[in-house]
């Protein structure tokens, strides 16, 4: 899912808070070290998009291409990914040493039993739809070589398809908006203290 969240759904870290916590009685009950599944969502926000340049990754690797533009040395975007393999191979290393370093049971308190039984039923027809968007989202990011228009085509599929109410979507879209807006602060910010950096030589 992290993996997914970085280039195949641009949706970054949005799904930890909405997956996470339903899953941790189960985590307590396999007694799963919570380092390990730090580790390997930690990877899967990393890695991706520092080696694949698609979804966040494209961003990321326009920034690097951008920056040797400034410097006066143009680059192929395809030079990229290559170049990013062996810094890469560094994520897979941590995690292979983090699964292996925390793979021993470890047992938690459990404060809150969950007495809600209850099973959500996912219709069919949604699964395919969800499919549909995310198969749809990847292939025109790829040839139209914009996230923006991939994304579109995504909520476009569910839009047409009525697998949910529109008023459903819309909330969601909006919180999507929401959460893309945090990030976009972020760079910005990021952005500026590199140009900082870069003018003042500090």
């Amino acid at each position: 899912m992290s993996i997914m969240s970085q280039n195949l759904i641009p949706v970054h870290i949005a799904f930890i808070p909405i997956v996470i916590p339903p899953l941790i009685s189960l985590f307590n009950e396999l007694n799963i070290d919570r380092r390990q599944i730090a580790i390997i969502i930690g990877f899967g926000l990393c890695w991706p998009y520092v080696l694949l340049p698609f979804g966040f990754g494209q961003i990321f690797h326009q920034i690097i291409q951008n920056g040797f533009t400034k410097a006066n040395h143009p680059i192929e975007m395809d030079m990229i990914w290559k170049a990013m393999i062996i810094p890469s191979l560094g994520y897979i290393f941590g995690l292979v040493a983090g699964i292996f370093y925390y793979r021993k049971p470890r047992k938690y308190i459990q404060h809150e039993e969950i007495k809600d039984n209850s099973q959500i039923e996912i219709k069919p027809y949604v699964l395919i739809v969800t499919v549909i968007s995310i198969i749809a989202t990847f292939l025109v990011q790829l040839l139209t070589d914009s996230m923006i228009f991939g994304a579109l085509a995504g909520v476009l599929v569910f839009f047409v398809s009525r697998a949910y109410k529109w008023t459903e979507l819309d909330k969601q879209f909006v919180d999507g908006i929401k959460i893309m807006s945090f990030i976009g602060v972020v760079i910005l910010s990021a952005n500026g203290f590199a140009g900082v950096m870069n003018e003042t030589g500090d």
